[in-house]
């Protein structure tokens, strides 16, 4: 096949313009006749139309089944960060309880500390009571 290019003289800037717009219609006009469109621009057509429909049909075929193939990668690697999403989500959860039961661990060692001091302290008072109550019973 062979391109024609059509040459654009030079003129005005506006001349230019109409001219390139001029240009840009006949060749949608003969691109709509190659696709089989409008009756009287198919006489201009080197292709028949039963050969266009047959590629465009293949050119949809091939675009949609490209879409499909992305559309199931693009699926598959959003599974793949879900199940990673979850698993991250659990380890965090988990590192979290520990961290939970770890902090409980340390306060609960604190509050047995302190309680046993407390308990000195009753022991203390205890211990002196019945000292001081043995001595005055001894005189």
């Amino acid at each position: 096949m062979s391109e024609t290019k059509e040459q654009v003289p030079q003129g005005t800037p506006q001349e230019n313009q109409d001219k390139v717009a001029k240009s840009f219609e006949s060749n949608m006009k003969r691109l709509v006749g190659v696709l089989g469109g409008e009756e009287l621009l198919t006489s201009t057509t080197k292709v028949k139309k039963d050969t266009v429909e047959t590629i465009v049909e293949n050119i949809l075929k091939d675009r949609k089944e490209k879409l499909e193939i992305d559309i199931k990668t693009e699926l598959s690697t959003l599974l793949d960060k879900h199940v990673t999403l979850k698993k991250s989500i659990a380890d965090k959860k988990k590192e979290l309880k520990d961290l939970e039961n770890s902090k409980m661990k340390e306060f609960n060692e604190a509050c047995n500390k302190l309680f046993g001091k407390v308990q000195d302290i009753e022991q203390l008072e205890k211990d002196y009571y019945s000292s001081l109550t043995s001595i005055s019973k001894e005189d």
